[in-house]
């Protein structure tokens, strides 16, 4: 190491009061950046996998005028559909979904606020054990048998299970079409740690259908095509997660008419109006992020430019002993360097525990919104580490 490194290295040591500002400037502008892009992120895949959960593989959806369709209708689909005819002769797979919500006791749930309730997916086990996770094999022991020899039974989300204290085997009241409900508890359904949300129950299409007030009808169909799924530009994505809620997607459904008032949508366009919906507090967030960044960046640049102007006279001894400009510009970045890399190392660590006290903000808000989804835990995403540390050493050294 040169002497004149070492010079400059010495004065960090000695104005410990400025080089304290410097590092606690980066620091906050790293962790308020990592912090809400951790939170972004961790939003953007509670909202994938509650989608994925109770999507399945469905690469599309068929819906009806009320998002109603006669079951007259699905059989008439199913049979063309098996003899390789009409609109949908190409898919792969054709299941029938009833979904509604069911209302909780208010005895189940302490916290104070608006009823508790419960998203009741019924399904054909037969057909859609092949398409959703979550629902189960007919040879499973409290499995698609059961759903469809027990009456009144259903599968209980895990998480929902436990804070409701039912386990397998047990009794839950519900409430729907104004009357009240006791469903048999079969077995529960692991839903992950990273979605929390009002929770889901699986049960026979006859049942919710009972359940739900909606005998003679299904919800949608879903419908798993060859070359289905979400078609967007890799581009775009990258962009989108670099900077959360900049990325603007049309809210225009394109849809294919099936005839009866029936309709063939993506199942990835239809969800474009979660994703506008909270592409707006995802926004906030990251204009949050920018300014807590624009901030802490005035304030590196104001305490480096004070240190550089107040050692001008030094500066000047230096060039006159033969240090030429160069030199003098590798020993205020290498100083840079020093700062960047320890305010950087203290904002990784202080956005991960800001993360943590904005997490269930943001997750109340976004249960608010969208009531199936409600953030649970922080992803595990690289990008927010990354960018913070790219601002935090790069911003230095460009200051």
């Amino acid at each position: 190491m040169s002497l004149l490194l070492r010079a400059h290295l010495r004065y960090l040591g000695r104005e410990r009061a400025q080089v304290a500002l410097a590092v606690l400037g980066i620091a906050v502008g790293v962790a308020v950046v990592v912090a809400v892009d951790l939170v972004n992120a961790s939003s953007r895949e509670a909202m994938r996998i509650a989608s994925e959960r109770l999507g399945g593989s469905a690469t599309h959806l068929v819906t009806g005028p009320g998002d109603r369709i006669p079951e007259d209708r699905y059989a008439e689909l199913r049979r063309a559909w098996r003899a390789g005819e009409g609109p949908l002769a190409e898919a792969e797979r054709l299941v029938p979904v009833v979904e509604g919500t069911v209302g909780l006791p208010r005895e189940a749930e302490a916290a104070p606020g608006p009823p508790p309730s419960l998203t009741v997916l019924g399904v054909d086990p037969l057909a859609d054990a092949a398409v959703r996770a979550l629902t189960p094999e007919l040879g499973d022991g409290n499995g698609a048998g059961r759903l469809l020899a027990e009456p009144w039974s259903v599968l209980l989300d895990a998480q929902t299970a436990r804070r409701l204290g039912v386990g397998a085997g047990g009794r839950l009241e519900v409430t729907a079409a104004g009357r009240t409900r006791s469903l048999l508890v079969l077995d529960t359904v692991p839903a992950g740690d990273a979605v929390l949300g009002s929770g889901f129950a699986v049960a026979d299409l006859a049942t919710a259908q009972e359940l739900l007030g909606l005998t003679g009808w299904l919800s949608r169909i879903d419908v798993v095509l060859p070359e289905g799924g979400e078609r967007g530009a890799s581009g775009l994505q990258l962009l989108e997660r670099l900077f959360p809620g900049l990325v603007v997607r049309s809210a225009q459904t394109r849809a294919r008419d099936l005839g009866d008032g029936l309709r063939l949508v993506d199942r990835a366009e239809r969800e474009t109006d979660l994703r506008a919906l909270s592409a707006s507090f995802q926004l906030n967030l990251a204009a949050l992020g920018l300014l807590a960044l624009a901030v802490g960046l005035f304030l590196i640049h104001g305490t480096l430019t004070y240190s550089v102007r107040r050692r001008l006279r030094d500066f000047g001894r230096l060039r006159a002993l033969g240090v030429t400009p160069a030199e003098l510009r590798h020993g205020i970045l290498a100083e840079a360097a020093v700062l960047a890399l320890a305010g950087t190392a203290l904002g990784l660590l202080g956005g991960r525990v800001l993360a943590g006290g904005l997490l269930e903000l943001v997750s109340a808000t976004l249960e608010g919104l969208y009531e199936r989804v409600a953030v649970g835990a922080l992803a595990p995403d690289p990008v927010p580490w990354l960018k913070g540390a790219a601002v935090g050493v790069v911003g230095s050294l460009a200051v």
